[in-house]
């Protein structure tokens, strides 16, 4: 009798302790996607994207290691931990594509402006020739350098020599031909 009663009590004890971790392990789930997405969310706005991302990753990772220091069994803390840094992971490299993304396109809206800055004086009919040519230059190059940066690829530099350097040199030859025949 006596010996049942304490494996029934130690059985009841090992029960306890299984319902404890598991309910631990759903509040320790909850609190880290909680600060997870409100990391996220400061990422999205955040000032310096060059270092956001680390930033990012300590806050998270020291949320999941607060996280799962309430499970007690160590195998399942263990077992946790293992998925919540792969889900950091995962996260990471999503954030930093993201993060490129975004300074690509800031780097060719920066191109586009610059372009269309240069465009714009190489058809002014008040710039001397030396301007024009200057402008001419600088489109030129800022397309070649941009390709060779990465920021845009060999299709898009035709298309914008296409459209920018040569439409620049149409219009100004249009303009000319207006301006000499009247």
């Amino acid at each position: 009798g006596l010996a049942a009663f304490g494996d029934a009590q130690q059985k009841s004890a090992e029960r306890e302790s299984q319902k404890a971790d598991a309910l631990a392990g759903v509040t320790a789930e909850t609190s880290f996607l909680k600060e997870r997405n409100e990391a996220a969310l400061e990422l999205d706005r955040d000032p310096e994207p060059g270092t956001a991302v680390e930033r990012w990753r300590e806050r998270v990772s020291g949320a999941a290691d607060s996280a799962s220091a309430g499970i007690q069994d160590p195998q399942r803390r263990a077992m946790w931990r293992e998925r919540a840094e792969q889900s950091i992971t995962n996260e990471e490299y999503r954030f930093r594509g993201a993060i490129e993304t975004r300074q690509r396109a800031a780097q060719v809206g920066k191109l586009e402006s610059d372009l269309a800055t240069n465009q714009n004086i190489y058809v002014d009919q008040n710039a001397s020739p030396a301007a024009r040519e200057q402008a001419s230059r600088t489109m030129s190059e800022s397309i070649d350098l941009a390709r060779k940066a990465g920021i845009i690829d060999d299709r898009l530099a035709e298309k914008y020599t296409k459209n920018v350097l040569a439409g620049a040199q149409y219009n100004e030859g249009v303009t000319r031909l207006q301006t000499d025949h009247r």
